[in-house]
């Protein structure tokens, strides 16, 4: 076991009150490939993409729906240790079928001062 190295974080994402580091029907982490980009030059900005299967789908449907609105709260760190938490507004989506579908969501800082 290696001590006081970062090896991998854990990351969740909670948009419009519901934790997407969970799905119930799955029980598979519905929001994966979760990043933050901070910048100098720019607002800082958050991608995550859902997971791939029709609950994945229908939690994204809901929430573009019900809670477009809604900040989404990022979480990096661990759960005994530190962590870092910034908070998004949803500002549009990308979609990719075939072999490898995927919806990507991407973020915009709510303080970008």
């Amino acid at each position: 076991m290696t001590q006081g190295r970062l090896i991998q974080p854990y990351a969740t994402v909670v948009w419009g009150g519901e934790n997407l580091s969970y799905g119930s029907a799955s029980q598979s982490v519905l929001a994966q490939k979760v990043s933050v980009n901070l910048s100098n030059t720019s607002a800082p900005s958050c991608k995550f993409h859902f997971l791939p299967n029709p609950e994945g789908f229908a939690k994204f449907t809901e929430l573009k729906k019900g809670s477009i609105e809604a900040p989404i709260t990022i979480t990096f760190g661990f759960p005994s240790g530190s962590f870092f938490e910034q908070q998004f507004q949803y500002i549009g989506m990308g979609l990719t079928t075939g072999n490898d579908p995927s919806i990507e969501v991407t973020g915009t800082s709510l303080l970008k001062g």
